[in-house]
C-alpha cells in the first residue's frame, strides 16, 4: 500500500516532465515560451500557492506546543541537510555556482507533491498532514530568505543589492500568509477557487518547464553525474537516518519534545527527492539549471526504492 501511494505522485511527475519534453521537441513551444513559463511560475503561480496554502492552516491551542517544537526541529534538520550538502560540495571541489545548487538541493525536498500524499497515507487522521505542513512552512521560509540570498550572493557585489533580492513575490507571499494566518483571516472560497486554483498549477507548469529544459539540453547527464548520486544517497537515506538517531531520544519522557508521529514525518520529509520547482528558481537567479534538473530527475527516480526502505527502517527503530 505504501509503495502504491508513493508510486502515483512520482509517476505523475515523470509524465508531466515527458510532456514538456515532447512539446518542446515538437516545437509546440520554443525557448521564449519555456523561459516565460519560468517567470510565470516565479512571479505569479508560486506566490499564490504559498499565500493560499498558508492561509488554510489552522493552529489550535491544543497542538500549539507540538507544532512549535516541530517547527524548531524542522529548522534544525534543514540546517543539518544544508551543512552536509555544502561540505560534500567542497569535498567534490565543485565550482561556486554548482556548489550552491548542490548544497541547497540537499536541503530542499519535494515536501508538497510527494510528501503530503505520502504523509497522509502513512499517518491518517490529519496529524501527519499537520506536521508535514509545518515542515513545508520551514522549508518555504528558508528558501525565500536564506536560499535566495545564498543562490545569488556571487552575482551582486554590494550588500543592498543582495538584500534586495530577498524582496520578491514569494517572500512577500510568505510574510503575508503568516500574518493572515496569525490573525485567523479565512480564505474566501471564491479566492481559493480562483487564485488558489491558479497557484495549484505551479507544479504542472514547473514540470513542463523542466521537461522542455531537458529537451533543449544537448547532453543530459542524469545518470553520469557522481555528485547527483552522492546527493541522492546522502539526502534521502544517510542524513535522514542520522536525524532519526539524533531526535529519537527526544520522543521519550513525561513531556517529550516530539511524539513518534512528528519524528516519523520529520525524517520522511527530510528524505524527499529534490524540490522540482527549485529548478525554476535556479534558472531565475542564473545558476546551473541543468545540474539542478539532473538532480531532480535522479532523486525522483531513486525515491521509488529509497523512501519505502527508509520507512521500513523507521518502523524498526
Amino acid at each position: 500500500m505504501v509503495f502504491t501511494e508513493l508510486l502515483q505522485p512520482i509517476v505523475i511527475l515523470l509524465v508531466l516532465m515527458a510532456t514538456g519534453y515532447a512539446v518542446f521537441r515538437l516545437k509546440i513551444i520554443d525557448e521564449g515560451i519555456r523561459d516565460g513559463l519560468a517567470r510565470l511560475v516565479m512571479d505569479v503561480t508560486l506566490p499564490l500557492l504559498i499565500l493560499t496554502g498558508i492561509m488554510k492552516l489552522e493552529m489550535s491551542a491544543e497542538i500549539l506546543r507540538g507544532s512549535f517544537l516541530m517547527l524548531v526541529s524542522s529548522y534544525v534538520s534543514l540546517f543539518i541537510l544544508f551543512s552536509a550538502g555544502a561540505g560534500m560540495a567542497r569535498l567534490l571541489h565543485m565550482p561556486g555556482s554548482q556548489a550552491r545548487v548542490h548544497a541547497l538541493q540537499t536541503m530542499l525536498g519535494n515536501v508538497v507533491f510527494i510528501g503530503y500524499p505520502l504523509m497522509n497515507e502513512l499517518f491518517p487522521g490529519g496529524e501527519g498532514l499537520l506536521y508535514a505542513s509545518i515542515y513545508h512552512l520551514a522549508t518555504n521560509s528558508v528558501l525565500w530568505t536564506f536560499g535566495v540570498w545564498f543562490l545569488s550572493r556571487r552575482s551582486a557585489n554590494r550588500l543592498p543589492s543582495r538584500l534586495a533580492r530577498l524582496l520578491n513575490p514569494n517572500s512577500v507571499a510568505l510574510v503575508a500568509g503568516f500574518l493572515l494566518m496569525s490573525l485567523n483571516v479565512p480564505l474566501p472560497s471564491l479566492l481559493d477557487a480562483s487564485l488558489g486554483g491558479l497557484g495549484r498549477t505551479t507544479l504542472f507548469l514547473s514540470m513542463i518547464f523542466i521537461g522542455a529544459l531537458l529537451a533543449s539540453h544537448s547532453r543530459p547527464r542524469i545518470f553520469s553525474r557522481r555528485s547527483a548520486w552522492l546527493l541522492a544517497g546522502s539526502k534521502m537515506l544517510v542524513i535522514p537516518l542520522i536525524l532519526l538517531i539524533l531526535f529519537k531520544p527526544l520522543t521519550g519522557g513525561a513531556a517529550p519534545w516530539l511524539d513518534p508521529t512528528a519524528l516519523s514525518v520529520l525524517v520522511m520529509q527530510s528524505a524527499m527527492p529534490c524540490m522540482a520547482t527549485f529548478v525554476v528558481v535556479v534558472k531565475r537567479y542564473g545558476s546551473d539549471e541543468y545540474l539542478a534538473m539532473d538532480n531532480v530527475m535522479l532523486t525522483t527516480l531513486m525515491s521509488l526504492l529509497i523512501l519505502p526502505l527508509l520507512y521500513y527502517l523507521i518502523q524498526l527503530m
